[in-house]
């Protein structure tokens, strides 16, 4: 079997601004080959954004890789993203050119005092030198139209206070995709938009991916935007995955009680007389001590040893693996 373009072995994460250092991340694997399209949904707090920030060495102060890999296939050269120093060179290439990341919120991100334009040309600035200024212009301005922005050549001068939340985020994409990147990490890129601008949105990422012949990792809480986005799917509580494989397979057939309880959750039209049966609890606080499986204040299916041993990875098929004693072998 080919190689990924990226893949994560055994990688813990964790805090070290505490009196006690504590685990935020816990022994997550994930792989993502080329023209893949991969999601990962758990609720908020559950380390999705972690995983995300870990790949590209941006994590927040005092938050370190405790152990694990992170590794880069690319052009035939192997690179491990987890050893590569922060001020080391190879960054500004595998930053936008290989791996790049739309973030939540684009009013954060984006620089209220300069044109949305100059923005997303800025990456070519860097990166693209043996292009002129005027040809980097031009090629904002066609990846503005690309992402469905409106009259881009006068949007050009137009400062992010003047657009819609809908227009931002495409901005934002635009930025992203600029450098023509391998894989394109989008990290909750409909969360402050409304439900039609959200589907013009995934759609326009979906059609984007296959154009530019890009894999993309979907981060989100929204298992109803799902289904019809990626082909494979990881399942993430309390730092850990606990469910992964085919998309699919999952939403037909989940058997980790967390995702059965994602579904539920959800209202379907179909079926108008389904109650929905919403979670109960929360996650819990990352800085207790877990003996056993996370999830077990939460399951309806608890078993004894729960509480006691964590589950281990176990195989149910080739497309679909499940962390829960329930699929123990006799």
């Amino acid at each position: 079997m080919s190689k990924p373009l990226l893949k994560i072995e055994d990688l813990w994460i964790v805090c070290e601004n505490a009196p006690l250092p504590y685990p935020l991340l816990k022994g997550i694997n994930l792989e993502i080959y080329s023209g893949e399209k991969v999601g990962i949904v758990g609720e908020s707090g559950c380390g999705k954004t972690l995983t995300a920030l870990s790949i590209l060495n941006i994590l927040p102060e005092g938050i370190k890789i405790e152990k694990g890999k992170i590794i880069l296939f690319h052009n035939q050269a192997t690179v491990s993203l987890h050893s590569l120093p922060q001020n080391s060179p190879q960054w500004l290439k595998i930053r936008g050119e290989i791996i790049s990341m739309i973030f939540q919120e684009p009013s954060v991100y984006l620089n209220p005092t300069l044109p949305v334009g100059f923005q997303i040309m800025e990456p070519l600035i860097y990166h693209s030198r043996k292009l002129t200024r005027e040809q980097q212009k031009r090629k904002a301005i066609e990846f503005m139209g690309k992402v469905g922005l409106p009259h881009p050549e006068s949007l050009f001068h137009r400062f992010p206070h003047e657009l819609s939340g809908g227009m931002k985020q495409r901005v934002l994409i635009a930025m992203a995709l600029i450098l023509h990147p391998k894989l394109l990490i989008a990290d909750e890129p409909t969360t402050a938009l409304d439900v039609t601008i959200q589907a013009n949105i995934l759609k326009l990422l979906l059609s984007l991916s296959q154009e530019l012949k890009m894999s993309l990792l979907l981060i989100t809480h929204d298992l109803s935007i799902i289904a019809e986005t990626v082909d494979k799917l990881y399942v993430m509580y309390a730092g850990e995955m606990v469910e992964w494989g085919k998309t699919e397979d999952l939403l037909k057939s989940p058997l980790h009680p967390y995702l059965s309880s994602l579904i539920n959750a959800l209202p379907v039209l179909e079926r108008e007389k389904k109650v929905l049966k919403p979670l109960p609890g929360t996650l819990p606080d990352p800085r207790e001590k877990i003996k056993g499986c996370p999830f077990y204040p939460r399951c309806g299916k608890k078993l004894a040893k729960c509480k006691e041993i964590p589950p281990p990875s176990i195989k149910i098929d080739e497309n679909h693996w499940v962390k829960c004693w329930m699929y123990e072998n006799p």
